[in-house]
């Protein structure tokens, strides 16, 4: 499967990566321009072991990520390379597989990106201290993707702030409708 432009991915470069990853992840599809993720992977591993997993890839930053989707985000760091042609990026063969919850618990506190609110949107470094403790490399890209799900869905209190947090948002965009309708 490839991605189209109906579906996710702002740049080429994400569509490229996006297509990557579902070239290597099987049962998985890309999803419709939402704004929360770009791949969903289902696993079937067993009656216990069967679950949906949302991903948002990004290459070569952490531009735009979203917490409030509450997705695995994985990251593909890229090195600039001179051509005769000018300047390329490639993969330099380090991947980023970041948890949900653990990005939920990032951004608190941070500024947003795109939006006061850095649930909503975020930026962030891939040479950010905080995200070494996710490093992997292509070979184990599968793993680290299941055991960052499965660690997010144990995290019930991060998952719980971003329903309330979503929540909030919804009462506001109909608060401020009702407001703006008696204008």
């Amino acid at each position: 499967m490839t991605i189209t432009n109906k579906q996710a991915c702002i740049t080429h470069a994400g569509k490229n990566f996006v297509n990557e990853l579902l070239g290597m992840l099987d049962g998985a599809e890309g999803v419709e321009a939402t704004g929360c993720g770009d791949i969903t992977w289902v696993r079937n591993e067993g009656e216990k072991n069967s679950y949906t997993i949302l991903i948002e890839a990004k290459d070569g930053s952490f531009n735009q990520v979203r917490p409030k989707c509450y997705c695995v985000t994985i990251g593909r760091e890229t090195v600039a390379i001179e051509r005769l042609d000018g300047t390329h990026t490639v993969p330099s063969g380090r991947y980023f597989v970041i948890p949900p919850n653990k990005l939920v618990r990032f951004a608190v506190g941070k500024r947003g990106q795109h939006h006061v609110d850095p649930i909503a949107c975020m930026g962030f470094s891939m040479k950010s201290k905080w995200v070494e403790g996710f490093v992997t490399d292509y070979s184990n890209l599968r793993d680290a993707i299941i055991a960052a799900y499965l660690e997010g869905e144990k995290d019930i209190e991060a998952k719980a702030f971003v329903t309330a947090r979503k929540n909030e948002w919804i009462k506001q965009l109909a608060d401020n409708a009702k407001a703006f309708s008696k204008i």
